[in-house]
């Protein structure tokens, strides 16, 4: 099962029976597969919207803070589905210990990225 596939099987389950959906939660990866092709780490954005989940990762842009490449790829995208539920702090939750695990499953190392 790849690392998408891994993350979904984590927490649809849990996630959608929550209700709820979560806001662009950042993260910053490091994963030896990404330093094969030359980068230390990647930027993902994930969020779960109306019980599906999105996924979006991109390599940092050194011009910008870190956050920038992804939020404005993440509101574009997302802004193409418009919310009909509240945001669950418990499936943020829910949603940061999916990817926490599959992480650890790999080898990778998931640190949150606050706004």
């Amino acid at each position: 099962m790849g690392q998408r596939g891994t993350i979904h099987h984590h927490a649809s389950d849990q996630t959608q029976q929550k209700n709820g959906n979560t806001p662009p939660l950042y993260f910053k990866v490091q994963d030896k597969e990404v330093k094969a092709h030359g980068q230390d780490f990647y930027l993902l954005a994930a969020t779960l919207r109306d019980g599906v989940l999105y996924f979006q990762g991109a390599a940092p842009d050194k011009k910008h803070s870190n956050l920038d490449p992804i939020r404005a790829f993440s509101e574009a995208e997302l802004s193409k589905h418009p919310e009909t539920r509240p945001h669950a702090e418990s499936a943020s939750a829910t949603l940061v210990d999916a990817i926490q695990a599959a992480a650890n499953q790999r080898g990778a190392t998931v640190t949150r990225l606050e706004e």
